[in-house]
């Protein structure tokens, strides 16, 4: 099966801080010296007397009152710096930062032993964005007098707008020496300390200003960013709320909220508190595009890209909504416009690397391999440790047409070497049991477990093992809520001993969950596709750990991984040394194959009532490379009177559709034989799969759910396998059940195969009407058989690992 890529959700949680610095206005009159120059004592008296009336003014608030005091003292003493001062104060109190710079630097040069006029000076400065001199005032300020809280707090402020956040958390912390109950210096320091990724102790800053003034809102707020970053969110909430109960129009306490929220999986709280956001601001994007997200994942789709739209109308530049809209679209199978808004992100952010793997993804999915590996490789270029990108690239190799198991080895080694060795020191020594007659107890990681490909191989596996007693924990990687009416997810609940929700668990989390389920061997079944928890498998939290099951067709390159399911077609003998793992080869096929209930009966031959054969597709595109295109109109020309069809989700998007038609054109085929349909339901896929004569299998990635649905409704499928795990998926069904004959050994003898195949439609007509049979009489449809082989190969590994011996290649053909 199409091994999926990991699109990447961008923007998700990113708290809004409140990030006031209290840069305060020079301030107000207190007590003041009196260093003037002698004056006559009648002069000197009625000087006072004025300067005093102004400053009762000042400190009321009658600023206009004031100011016209203070210069009639100035009129009568010109070098009177207590007024030239506190006039500069008034200036800076009104915004006149110019005038008030000039007014109390003159008094500064009057009298240059005053902490208050220095304080003011560098306050003025400040507001003036002038931190450098702001600081230097605020030094001199406290080389006149050490202990100045207020002094300090000030040189913290400028030192911070400066970005030198050590020496201005070491400014707060003096002042707070000095006055520990200085509120604004403990919120400044709980800021910086935040910066520097130093949560407990911003936390702590933040809770001493509340201790001191339990009415302080902004601290509520950065109080619940630094309790979310050590994942204390049920705290985080409770903080927030306290906030809101304070200033309830505090849009972004509501945002930060549903922050809280979403991460702990309430997803309906987390709408409405985005949407009191949105109330309180109605131009807040970032809450808009958070909303998306939660829409998003509650498969509200186009809820989902309407709020996104909405972010961008108020901010156009807003990059993770644009990369946001373009994974709803692409979830949509809407591909063309989801290239599109990835487009217009990267327009604004051209090294947005989520942006660019994501760009990847959908040019992936409309079939446009060469220009998906371009765009993954964008993204590395801009950041090499990105493992996302890494992955999508690896599993994109997967479809070209040249890939070979050298080339997936060195991809997969890298991947190890760049994201999974740096947890080989912390390998825990996992205690060995006194004996083995109890089963192991397994443990299967997958995002899969409902309906989709991976489930539906899956699921007889699993619960034939249940039924023979083996105790299963199943870690889904998916959100839950989402599949709670999804009845193959009813059937996986059922077989296993434990569920463990493990979407919102981080990688430390799960491992430690695994540890302390005493997980003897845990199974993968993603590797690199979308919902994989490799970096889990990388601190080896099992003993025995066994990878990519049915989930992806490739070697994981893990050096944490041990084992390797497959069978003697998938890997041949001679291909072992092309897996990092130790092979195991199951006696018949890899998986089991469960027909589904509701499947239509097989109908009669199309051919018989039609003019020339109907070849089919229903692979997903990306298999259907320009190389296959190719080969398929090869057949198509030979066969003037046949036809294709070709139906897979992404089809519905107009663009992809042209993009195929324009791709056989090319080849001398018209659009009038081709038939392409995209999304129905279950029912009716297959229901079309009865519609062709031939199934045609895409290299050098085989179908593999869809090759087994292909056969069951009767289609016979030419295949034509190559070196890699991926491209032989059809051959080990074909050979399963004795066709292995409609395996080719080259392309010609593929175009041959299939034109033969269409010349003698008895043959075809008996190979329809007897394909069920053949299956329900091979090992393909005995789950029981499976699970039995897959068991003893289970116990045998753990067995081996039992008496210290390492893992090996295990061979039960």
């Amino acid at each position: 099966m199409a091994a999926r890529h990991a699109g990447i959700p961008d923007g998700r949680t990113h708290p809004a801080r409140i990030r006031p610095t209290h840069c305060r206005r020079p301030r107000r009159p207190g007590g003041q010296n009196d260093d003037r120059m002698p004056f006559a004592f009648g002069a000197e008296l009625n000087v006072q007397e004025i300067f005093a009336n102004a400053l009762r003014h000042h400190q009321a608030g009658r600023l206009g009152e004031a100011e016209g005091l203070y210069r009639q003292v100035l009129a009568i003493d010109v070098r009177h710096a207590d007024a030239l001062h506190l006039l500069g104060v008034l200036a800076g109190q009104v915004g006149r930062n110019d005038i008030a710079t000039d007014l109390i630097s003159k008094a500064i040069a009057l009298n240059d032993q005053s902490p208050d006029f220095h304080i003011n000076l560098g306050n003025v400065l400040l507001m003036r964005d002038r931190p450098e001199d702001a600081a230097g005032s605020f030094r001199r300020a406290l080389a006149l007098r050490p202990d100045l809280a207020e002094a300090y707090y000030s040189l913290g402020l400028a030192l911070q707008k400066r970005g030198r956040r050590n020496e201005a958390g070491t400014a707060y912390r003096r002042a707070l020496a000095q006055k520990p109950d200085h509120v604004e210096a403990s919120f400044n320091l709980g800021n910086i300390l935040q910066e520097q990724d130093k949560p407990e102790e911003a936390i702590a800053c933040y809770n001493r200003a509340l201790h001191y003034r339990p009415d302080q809102v902004e601290a509520y707020c950065n109080l619940g960013t630094a309790l979310q970053a050590r994942g204390r969110q049920s705290e985080a909430a409770a903080t927030y709320q306290r906030a809101l109960a304070l200033k309830p129009d505090l849009s972004a306490a509501h945002y930060n909220l549903g922050n809280t929220f979403q991460a702990q999986d309430r997803l309906e709280e987390a709408v409405i508190s985005y949407g009191r956001a949105v109330a309180c601001r109605p131009d807040y994007a970032e809450a808009q595009g958070n909303l998306g997200n939660v829409l998003k994942e509650q498969g509200k789709l186009a809820a989902a890209a309407a709020a996104y739209g909405r972010a961008l109308i108020h901010k156009p530049d807003y990059v993770e909504a644009h990369s946001n809209l373009g994974l709803t679209l692409q979830v949509q199978w809407k591909l063309g416009e989801a290239v599109a808004a990835f487009g217009r992100a990267l327009a604004y952010k051209p090294d947005h690397v989520e942006a660019l793997s994501n760009l990847g993804v959908a040019l992936l999915e409309q079939g446009k391999v060469e220009e998906a590996l371009t765009s993954f490789a964008r993204a590395l270029a801009c950041q090499p440790d990105y493992a996302n990108a890494e992955l999508n690239l690896t599993v994109s190799q997967l479809y070209r047409p040249d890939v070979g198991l050298a080339d997936i080895l060195a991809l997969s080694r890298r991947w190890n070497d760049i994201h999974a060795t740096r947890f080989q020191d912390r390998w825990p020594d996992h205690a060995r049991p006194r004996n083995t007659e109890e089963k192991p107890r397994l443990g299967f990681v997958s995002a899969d477990f409902r309906q989709h490909p991976v489930g539906l191989l899956a699921i007889p596996a699993l619960e034939g093992l249940a039924r023979a007693g083996y105790p299963l924990i199943c870690y889904s990687n998916s959100n839950d809520n989402s599949f709670r009416e999804d009845r193959l997810r009813a059937r996986f609940a059922g077989a296993a001993t434990e569920w463990r929700s493990a979407a919102t668990l981080s990688d430390d989390a799960l491992a430690d969950q695994i540890k302390a389920d005493g997980i003897d061997i845990l199974i993968d079944l993603s590797g690199y596709s979308a919902g994989n928890r490799l970096l889990v498998f990388a601190r080896r939290p099992a003993p025995i750990q066994v990878a990519c099951w049915i989930g992806y067709p490739a070697t994981s390159g893990l050096v944490a991984m041990d084992y390797v399911l497959a069978d003697r077609y998938q890997i041949p003998p001679g291909a072992e040394a092309f897996y990092t793992e130790a092979v195991v080869r199951l006696p018949d096929g890899y998986v089991a194959f469960e027909p589904a209930p509701d499947a239509p009966t097989v109908s009669g031959l199309p051919a018989l009532s039609r003019d020339g054969v109907t070849f089919g597709s229903f692979n997903a595109l990306k298999k259907i490379t320009p190389e296959v295109v190719a080969v398929w109109s090869s057949i198509l020309s030979r066969l003037p009177a046949s036809r294709l069809l070709l139906k897979t989700l992404a089809l519905d998007c107009p663009a992809t559709r042209r993009y195929y038609a324009e791709m056989f054109a090319a080849h001398g085929i018209g659009e009038e034989r081709l038939r392409f349909v995209g999304k129905t339901t279950a029912e009716q896929h297959m229901a079309w799969m009865g519609q062709a004569d031939i199934a045609l299998d895409p290299f050098p990635y085989a179908g593999g759910q869809t090759t087994l649905e292909a056969l069951w409704m009767g289609l016979p499928v030419i295949s034509l396998p190559r070196e890699t795990f991926g491209s032989r998926h059809s051959l080990s069904y074909l050979s399963n059940i004795g066709l292995g004959g409609l395996a080719a050994a080259t392309p010609g003898d593929y175009v041959e195969l299939a034109c033969d195949l269409a010349g003698d439609l008895p043959r075809l007509a008996d190979l329809r009407s007897g394909l069920r049979g053949r299956m329900l009489a091979s090992p393909l449809c005995d789950a029981d058989r499976f699970a039995r082989d897959l068991g003893a190969a289970l116990t045998t590994m753990w067995q081996r690992w039992h008496d210290g011996r390492p893992a090996t290649l295990i061979d039960m053909t």
